[in-house]
């Protein structure tokens, strides 16, 4: 009986431990003191700058592809 029981302590602890590294590796980036907020924004016009003059010749992708 005390086998079982320090078997599941044993498994606790190293379950509690992994819990404890997957939450500080999933939050090392953020800064202290701020929120990070994840979402999907629907964006109808984007105003573009370019480093050179002139008008755009041909669009090679379709919205929603992957570039």
């Amino acid at each position: 009986m005390k086998k079982k029981i320090l078997i599941i302590v044993i498994i606790g602890a190293v379950a509690a431990g992994l819990a404890l590294a997957y939450w500080h590796w999933s939050h090392k980036n953020e800064q202290p003191g701020t929120l990070a907020l994840y979402g999907n924004m629907d964006i109808r016009e984007a105003d573009l700058g370019f480093g050179v003059d002139g008008q755009i010749d041909q669009v090679l992708v379709d919205e929603g592809d992957r570039v």
